[in-house]
């Protein structure tokens, strides 16, 4: 990412699925959303991550070294270790924007274990992948002596050190790491495979030190590191999971010509190869030495320069309940005009473009509540706005209370699963999360049976009623 200083400087087994989504159910009922942006809460410095730990609160982390938590319009602080963070703050002469404390993630149990990760860059300006707990006498703040660094990467250069870290669904951690900075990945670290650099990377924190999961798909492979997952990446500064799905969106900062999103289905077995410094979006870039497979971005745009646009910011889907139009979109915008898009994925490797509102927002991150709910960030004014859906449609609530209801839900292979609505001889149909019907048949005592089903989420439908049924 590539700040503007003073607008001079130029840039969890199904535990994020929520009950109140009915992501299928809505998709045929997709429209263009109309998006505004309330001002939600001020007053903080620098911004780089809002996300939330399952709870009330809505987590804000500060560049300089701090998180803070707003919860019922108050702002309290819940980590400093500005003494442990090198950032522009501390002055240190030279380009120092992209400096920090960039990341935060909470382990997908912790509400039980009390862990959570950050990403930053120390104070000799290496990446610090490390996990933090919660202090023993009082969960509204961490431990700062809790501190355990689980990984220390060599940064070539004080930019393009990516940021971003994330929990799957797997219940494993991502992490983004830039190509190492300057300009043109001079030592071609997003290609080489035997360097951490220009990668996404995969690793298993249930227990320190971390492990390898076994899946990734470089392990025992030679001269490849075992901790990526994928490749080919500029500078990734901030990606997301859907918390419905698990697809994985990537907003991949440009050189000078263009800024792509590049995306990763669920089903996917890691290795995708994004292409840089082969290619910057569609175009080539330095094709020298270049033979491998390469995964197209889903869009690009044409970086202008500063105060065009300059540096993409990936930001969520939306899964929340308030606005059915915006369901299934991906949002996402430029950090330095402040435009603001959404991309729906229509299928057949078809996503539709929405251009939304112009803002004069200097977007540092998108964020989402526990209710999926979405947040943005104005790096230099420290605003955090919520984001609303302005186009007309019935709320989702309003939705569900015309739907069937099942019991139990969840539910286990081996329960059969009891109907509010229809009657003997109906016809039930089961889709998957990608709409393929994978199972029929007739109501029996207003019950349907399904031991055949795999462990996953599903949805139901009767006489064009649908709900939503887990498998676990």
């Amino acid at each position: 990412m590539i700040f503007v200083n003073n607008l001079k400087n130029i840039k969890m087994k199904y535990i994020y699925i929520c009950s109140l989504v009915l992501a299928t159910a809505l998709s045929t009922h997709a429209q263009t959303p109309d998006l505004s942006f309330e001002i939600f809460q001020n007053g903080f410095s620098s911004p780089t991550t809002i996300t939330n730990a399952g709870d009330d609160r809505l987590f804000i982390m500060e560049q300089d070294g701090v998180i803070k938590f707003i919860e019922s319009e108050n702002i309290t602080t819940f980590l400093d270790i500005k003494d442990r963070v090198s950032s522009p703050s501390d002055n240190l002469g030279g380009y120092t924007d992209e400096l920090g404390l960039l990341g935060l993630a909470f382990h997908p149990n912790f509400q039980t274990n009390g862990y959570f990760f950050i990403n930053y860059t120390n104070n000799n300006k290496n990446t610090i992948i490390s996990r933090f707990s919660i202090d023993q006498n009082d969960p509204n703040i961490a431990d700062v002596s809790s501190e355990e660094i689980i990984m220390e990467i060599e940064q070539p250069y004080s930019n393009h050190n990516g940021g971003c870290i994330a929990f799957g669904l797997d219940g494993f951690l991502y992490i983004g790491m830039g190509d190492g900075g300057s300009g043109g990945d001079p030592q071609g670290y997003g290609q080489n495979m035997n360097s951490l650099l220009g990668k996404i990377l995969r690793i298993d924190v249930s227990s320190l030190p971390y492990t390898i999961p076994p899946t990734n798909p470089f392990v025992e492979q030679l001269n490849h590191k075992p901790e990526i997952w994928a490749s080919g990446i500029r500078n990734p500064w901030k990606f997301s999971f859907d918390k419905t799905t698990g697809d994985l969106w990537i907003g991949d900062v440009g050189q000078n010509s263009f800024e792509e999103i590049d995306f990763q289905s669920s089903d996917s077995p890691g290795g995708e190869n994004y292409g840089w410094k082969c290619y910057e979006g569609y175009e080539p870039f330095d094709i020298s030495n270049c033979n491998d497979q390469y995964t197209d971005p889903v869009h690009t745009y044409v970086n202008n320069g500063f105060p065009n646009d300059c540096s993409v910011t990936g930001g969520h889907v939306y899964r929340g309940s308030q606005y059915p139009n915006f369901v299934g979109h991906y949002i996402f915008g430029d950090y330095c005009s402040g435009k603001i898009f959404t991309l729906y994925d229509g299928g057949n490797a078809n996503f539709d473009l929405t251009t939304q509102e112009n803002t004069d927002i200097f977007i540092s991150c998108f964020g989402e509540d526990a209710n999926g709910e979405l947040y943005i960030a104005d790096r230099n004014s420290g605003i955090i706005y919520s984001i609303i859906d302005n186009s007309n449609s019935t709320s989702v609530g309003e939705l569900e209370r015309e739907e069937l209801n099942i019991y139990p839900n969840p539910a286990t292979k081996t329960e059969i699963i009891n109907l509010s609505i229809g009657k003997d001889g109906d016809l039930v149909s089961i889709s998957d999360l990608n709409g393929k019907i994978v199972s029929k048949q007739k109501i029996q005592n207003k019950q349907i049976y399904i031991q055949d089903l795999s462990y996953g989420v599903y949805f139901l439908e009767i006489d064009n009623k649908k709900t939503k049924l887990i498998i676990e």
